[in-house]
């Protein structure tokens, strides 16, 4: 996820102005005050949650934090696709993500009322056993 969102800020910071300002004020509008929860996670979005890296101090730790993620980055997703600015991630040998990215991934693909959002993931069905937490969270969908 990092380096996917890495590269879509990057993207975005060559786009014009009117475009870059306004997919930041609606994630401004979506994630705050927690933007600093995805700031942890992955500091390239700083610009885009009116975070420079020196006054983040914010660290997420705990099962409690984790649901908060979950939830303030399916918030930061929704406020940057649409139909019409459609985003397509793609996650390669989804079998060698920890648990945290699973959750991600997992909470990404059940969020209700996402329209513009194409998950794509690839994994190697031999190495994923039935038991397998990509296995037992694909089934789950």
């Amino acid at each position: 996820f990092v380096h996917a969102f890495t590269g879509f800020v990057n993207l975005l910071s060559q786009r014009d102005d009117e475009v870059f300002h306004a997919a930041k004020k609606s994630v401004m509008e979506a994630v705050d005050p927690e933007g600093l929860l995805l700031f942890d996670m992955i500091p390239a979005l700083g610009p885009l949650l009116d975070i420079d890296g020196k006054s983040a101090t914010h660290y997420v730790k705990g099962v409690i934090s984790q649901s908060q993620l979950k939830t303030v980055f399916c918030k930061f997703v929704l406020a940057i696709c649409s139909p019409k600015e459609p985003l397509v991630l793609c996650i390669d040998d989804l079998q060698w993500a920890d648990p945290a990215s699973l959750g991600l991934f997992q909470s990404l693909a059940i969020m209700e009322n996402c329209q513009g959002l194409v998950l794509v993931a690839t994994c190697r069905d031999n190495e994923v056993s039935e038991s397998n937490p990509v296995a037992e969270m694909l089934c789950s969908l």
